[in-house]
């Protein structure tokens, strides 16, 4: 949102296209943290609707701890960018 960029859920793909962008706002050094992140979106989307129990807690322990990361990196991110927003 800070950087210009809307997704409509009633138009499908929101989530998708918020990992797709990720590298273009914060930079090539975060598709790794994308492509970890969308990976992890399309397991939750199998464990939704095809087969529960397919994520385990270690996925999901670990999970956490990267949201963890990449939570600090777009702090930076903001700091850097819009300074005095958060």
């Amino acid at each position: 949102y800070l950087n210009g960029y809307r997704t409509g859920k009633s138009r499908g793909g929101h989530h998708w296209i918020t990992f797709a962008v990720l590298p273009e706002i914060l930079g090539e050094s975060i598709t790794e943290y994308a492509d970890y992140f969308d990976t992890c979106r399309l397991k939750r989307n199998q464990s939704d609707y095809t087969s529960a129990g397919v994520i385990s807690l270690s996925e999901a322990e670990e999970l956490i701890d990267e949201v963890v990361k990449f939570e600090e990196i777009v702090r930076n991110w903001i700091n850097e960018k819009y300074s005095g927003y958060l």
